[in-house]
């Protein structure tokens, strides 16, 4: 029989794990975004590429869902 220790630890451990593949699934999203908005597609995304995606309505909804604002994401493309 398991002690509740060695049940704590598996779950944290899965718990981890499951934070790990978020965290990819994240990233990969916002490589993918940042690259649908490179409109003339040089691999680059610029200010004004970036700034003009704000009034896109798909990229406000993808925005709203990872709870980031404007300023947020001037974070993400400083990066």
């Amino acid at each position: 029989c398991e002690s509740a220790i060695d049940i704590a630890g598996k779950d944290a451990a899965l718990a981890q794990e499951g934070l790990k593949k978020d965290r990819k699934a994240l990233a990969s999203g916002i490589s993918k975004l940042f690259a649908s908005l490179d409109k003339d597609g040089n691999g680059e995304l610029t200010i004004h590429e970036f700034e003009e995606s704000f009034e896109d309505p798909h990229v406000k909804s993808i925005f709203k869902v990872l709870d980031l604002e404007p300023a947020d994401a001037w974070i993400l493309f400083r990066l």
